[in-house]
């Protein structure tokens, strides 16, 4: 047996030592102390350069995260669960998946409005995503833009406290403030227009009722006014009744004189000047009779004659019976109006800001002293690992059969 198998058979059958793994490290130490001062300086000159550059050029920008609160009411009414049920909108619950047995549906609503095309598309044009990151021109802008908000929006829920947190991961963070404060501001509106439910309906619905019949009402006493102003009075019915009144006050006169006649002209001549006096009143009767059956006007009122009495009468009384039957149903309707405006206004709203946006004063990330770190660790264990090979590769290259092994290998047709 060579020489060279001896040692290889001895090599073989004695393990590594502890001993054996420290000399390697020992005699490799170079190695591992340039690996690691190249990796760590790397990392070092990587992360400062990273913060001496723009945020808009930066491989590897500060970025901050704006967080608005904004507190979820489960208990009211059932949850959004039974707010979308009144508003007729039970199978939008489904197509959230949302769950109608109960459980924190709100947050998951709001999770799905927020990052909705519709609702992102909104954002995008607000802020003119399509300009600032030159997206016009490019047939996939709205997909590219909405992409961009939905990976940088944060969404996380408190079930204990009932908090819903909504955040923008942004370089720029003025720009994430009003981000975020636009994002809770549409979910708010969002909500308010979900919760419009049958009493707000009804609520709307008795407001329209009541213009109309204040428009009707204001007819009907246009109506009145003008047949008042027609005979200027203020009281058309006094004056109808006056004049009705006075005609059968005169008829009756008028009856009683002609039977004085009749009965004094059988006892004296046609001349006689008592008879002449009686038909004279007899006739001022009869004129007066006759003035009010025609209608005339005296002092600026107008007495109407007799045959419009019942029409104008019927007329007026039915102008004032409809403008009564007005008022009451009026009157009703705005009790009912307040009610159902006191009904609306206790219902506690699903979705309240309890606290928008503000600038935030510090970083979210990177932590670059982190990432020195780990970079310099992951360095020290790979020069490690390269001092392991190295020493490996020269043991195999001091064998002189294993040298001659890769040899005879290469040199193989």
């Amino acid at each position: 047996m060579k020489l060279s198998e001896i040692n290889q058979n001895q090599n073989q059958n004695n393990p590594t030592t502890f001993l054996d793994v420290i000399g390697i490290l020992y005699r490799e130490k170079w190695i591992i102390i340039i690996t690691t001062l190249l990796g760590s300086i790397g990392i070092l000159l990587y992360a400062f350069i990273s913060i001496r550059l723009p945020p808009e050029k930066s491989y590897l920008p500060n970025y901050f995260i704006p967080q608005a609160h904004v507190l979820i009411n489960e208990t009211t009414d059932g949850g959004v669960t039974d707010m979308l049920k009144s508003a007729g909108l039970g199978n939008l619950a489904g197509l959230a998946g949302i769950s109608t047995t109960g459980g924190p549906t709100a947050v998951g609503l709001a999770q799905k409005i927020s990052t909705t095309n519709t609702f992102l598309d909104k954002i995008a044009e607000e802020f003119d995503y399509y300009g600032k990151y030159k997206l016009y021109g490019n047939i996939f802008q709205k997909t590219i833009a909405r992409g961009m908000i939905r990976n940088a929006l944060i969404i996380s829920s408190d079930p204990g406290s009932g908090m819903l947190t909504i955040g923008y991961v942004s370089i720029d963070r003025e720009l994430g403030t009003r981000i975020v404060n636009s994002i809770v501001e549409r979910l708010e509106e969002e909500f308010a227009n979900i919760s419009a439910d049958k009493n707000k309906t009804q609520l709307i619905l008795i407001e329209k009722r009541l213009k109309d019949i204040e428009t009707e009402m204001l007819y009907l006493q246009g109506e009145i006014d003008m047949l008042q102003e027609k005979y200027n009075t203020f009281d058309l019915v006094a004056l109808v009744k006056e004049q009705a009144t006075k005609l059968a006050s005169l008829r009756k006169e008028i009856l009683q004189k002609s039977f004085e006649i009749d009965t004094y002209a059988g006892y004296t001549t046609s001349d006689d000047a008592v008879l002449r006096k009686l038909k004279i009143e007899r006739d001022s009767l009869k004129a007066n009779i006759k003035k009010l059956e025609q209608g005339y006007s005296e002092a600026g009122v107008i007495f109407p004659p007799e045959k419009e009495l019942p029409d104008l009468l019927l007329q007026h009384t039915k102008l004032k019976g409809e403008l009564s039957v007005k008022r009451k149903i009026y009157e009703t309707l705005a009790q009912q109006y307040e009610l159902v405006k006191l009904q609306v206004e206790s219902v506690q709203p699903t979705f309240q800001i309890y606290e928008k946006a503000t600038v935030p004063e510090m970083k979210a990330g990177p932590s670059r002293p982190k990432m020195c770190i780990i970079v310099a660790g992951i360095s020290f264990f790979f020069s490690i690992l390269l001092a392991f090979i190295v020493s490996y590769i020269k043991r195999v290259l001091k064998d002189k059969d294993s040298v001659r092994r890769i040899k005879g290998i290469n040199n193989e047709p």
